[in-house]
């Protein structure tokens, strides 16, 4: 589950977060930085249990780096990854520093957010848009042996039985291609 990105979340909105996590039998809470500020030692409080994964965001290499190496949990986000802290680098380059990262920072990786992004394109599209990505990125998850959950990040318009059916036809594919236990 992901909480709010907003600043102004008022008491009540924090307290039902928690609470639909619990009903829900989440375990993890995806939070961005600034939300972790401010809310996280309330919903620490409400719920000791529950992990907080901090999602990395539009960070500079070395910003990324000390995100990564303060969070007990992270929460990875590919696009803002190859976009902002790669600045759009070629594939090579992506997949190099994710096999870095996840050599180093693994262990904490709750979840991987994925879309079909490419260099210079529209953000939040289908995994569909970017197979070559796609495939290599969850490879190399299936590899690094990441167990955590992996969500398709996609803009409104197109969370569409379409758009949908054609994201699961690509991760079939990826599956009967790949010999990994999923």
């Amino acid at each position: 589950m992901k909480f709010q990105t907003s600043l102004e979340v008022p008491e009540q909105a924090v307290e039902n977060c928690v609470k639909l996590c619990a009903v829900l039998n989440c375990d993890t809470l995806v939070i961005h930085e600034p939300m972790l500020r401010k809310f996280g030692s309330r919903i620490a409080e409400l719920a000791p249990g529950l992990n907080l994964a901090v999602e990395n965001n539009r960070f500079n290499k070395v910003r990324f780096d000390e995100w990564a190496s303060s969070n007990d949990k992270l929460t990875l986000d590919i696009e803002h990854f190859w976009k902002f802290t790669l600045n759009d680098a070629p594939l090579e380059i992506l997949l190099e520093e994710l096999g870095l990262f996840l050599g180093k920072y693994g262990e904490k990786l709750q979840q991987v957010h994925l879309s079909g992004y490419q260099p210079g394109q529209p953000v939040h599209r289908p995994m569909y848009c970017n197979r070559d990505m796609v495939f290599s990125v969850l490879s190399l998850l299936a590899e690094t042996g990441f167990d955590g959950f992996l969500v398709s990040e996609v803009g409104e318009e197109y969370l569409n039985r379409r758009d949908l059916v054609m994201d699961t036809l690509l991760i079939g594919s990826w599956q009967e291609l790949t010999v990994v236990d999923v």
